[in-house]
């Protein structure tokens, strides 16, 4: 009962933020609108789009009537006429009705822009929705307000692409973990972190002071510098800042009225076709670096349990050892009669008992302990800052976590021991990974031959 009740409240509740967000949105472009002509930025369309994008049960004829009326109301609270106001909503629904459909027909996933494919249809819908304004726009103008299809067309076209693309990736991008819990650290930005927006920052200084249509250029090396520096959600933040500025700082040192359509168009189409390329890149390299870290991931765990291997866990080992500033205790564990494990159970269960046994291991360390598979049965366990007492603990703890049941595919219940050998490492001391292995070993073979399931322990 409880679960309906959050379920119906949360279906009437993002409706209204829906509708919310869709008027406070109309009345931030009506407030750049000119006495005779279009909104220098209305984000509406945009934002009634990405919303619809990301939660398709939105797209219901209550919630288009519910956001014309939106937009209509908010024509009317700052007192545009009624014949105006219909004619630039119904525009303005228009435009984002066929982005939608386009979208849908196109049927590529565009939320959290993982892929190239989810610009390219960013593109395609921004283009489709700012023909769909310029036609119905053109229209209107013509029939009611004595301008001409052509010139109206160029500017509702013009103006509505650079809309789309200013605001639908910073919409559909993928916000980090880190942005969501306010969880950054910034002890660790360094400088070159920052200089990439600080390139852009300047570059976008320069253009007002070396204004006219090349300077919206200035700002695409330091776009692209932020775009292989940052995750593509900053990016999109980045291109919306951009986009904005460029569009404000055209209208405030051009005359519009002695620039031709066609330079209009070619303006405004420059500034959304550079904002696109740096989310492009962002994403190219975000997928690059994702595959980095799998292949690294890959080169450096053992498949099976998903902890370091061999070659990974001694290269750990030798940089604990020359950074090490206190004792250190490294555990070689063994699993005991593993083959004859194999040999009844087959080697799935075997397999098995690797994975549960490898998670044991890993709940009884601690975070900036190091724990690999040195071989078949073999564990290798790097306890740093940790002396022989508390050593004799963590071993204990091991014991117990080891000797509980494991439950096989078929329903057996299997118990198993292990056997441990514990040497130190003291700041100083010239050993190497594999001399200290080396020793770890001996004592583990020494615990097996005085019968198992037991500890030898080599005191600092």
């Amino acid at each position: 009962m409880k679960t309906a009740v959050i379920k119906t409240v949360a279906e009437i509740k993002f409706p209204i933020v829906f509708l919310s967000s869709i008027f406070l949105s109309c009345m931030v472009g009506i407030a750049t609108r000119p006495i005779d002509g279009l909104s220098l930025f209305w984000p509406a369309n945009a934002i009634m789009l990405g919303f619809m994008i990301r939660r398709p049960e939105l797209n219901t004829t209550k919630l288009w009537i519910a956001s014309l009326v939106s937009y209509i109301l908010a024509d009317a609270l700052l007192g545009t006429a009624l014949s105006k106001s219909l004619a630039l909503n119904i525009t303005n629904i228009a435009s984002v009705w066929v982005a939608f459909y386009i979208y849908r027909r196109v049927n590529i996933d565009a939320v959290g822009l993982k892929e190239m494919s989810a610009v390219a249809s960013i593109v395609l819908i921004s283009i489709s929705g700012s023909f769909g304004a310029g036609v119905l726009g053109g229209l209107f103008d013509s029939l009611f307000f004595v301008k001409g299809f052509f010139v109206s067309f160029f500017i509702w076209f013009s103006a509505e692409i650079v809309n789309y693309a200013a605001i639908l990736p910073l919409l559909l991008s993928r916000i980090p973990k880190s942005f969501v819990e306010n969880n950054f650290n910034l002890n660790k930005i360094t400088v070159k972190d920052v200089l990439p927006t600080s390139s852009l920052m300047l570059s976008l200084s320069l253009s007002t002071i070396f204004h006219g249509p090349g300077a919206i250029a200035f700002s695409v090396s330091s776009l692209v510098w932020c775009a292989i520096t940052y995750k593509v959600f900053y990016i999109s933040i980045i291109n919306f800042i951009f986009v904005l500025w460029s569009a404000l700082l055209f209208y405030k040192t051009i005359d519009t009225s002695q620039v031709n359509q066609e330079s209009l168009l070619s303006i405004r189409l420059a500034v959304s076709m550079i904002s696109f390329a740096p989310i492009m890149v962002a994403i190219a390299w975000q997928n690059k670096r994702t595959k980095l870290r799998a292949l690294e991931y890959r080169a450096t765990h053992d498949s099976l349990t998903n902890i370091l291997n061999h070659l990974e866990f001694k290269r750990k080992l030798d940089r604990s050892l020359k950074q090490a500033v206190s004792q250190s205790a490294i555990i070689m564990v063994d699993i005991d009669h593993f083959k004859s494990i194999n040999d009844t159970y087959g080697h799935a269960a075997g397999d098995t008992v690797l994975k549960i046994f490898s998670q044991r291991l890993k709940s009884c360390i601690r975070e900036n302990d190091d724990l690999g598979r040195l071989g078949g049965e073999e564990f290798g366990i790097v306890f740093k800052h940790c002396g022989p007492e508390e050593a004799k603990i963590i071993i204990n703890r091991i014991f117990k976590a080891v000797k509980s049941p494991i439950s096989l595919r078929d329903g057996t219940s299997l118990s198993i021991t292990a056997s441990m050998g514990v040497c130190f490492f003291n700041p100083g001391e010239e050993d190497d990974s594999t001399a200290i292995l080396a020793k770890a070993d001996e004592l583990l073979y020494l615990a097996k031959s005085k019968g198992r399931d037991r500890v030898e322990i080599c005191e600092a």
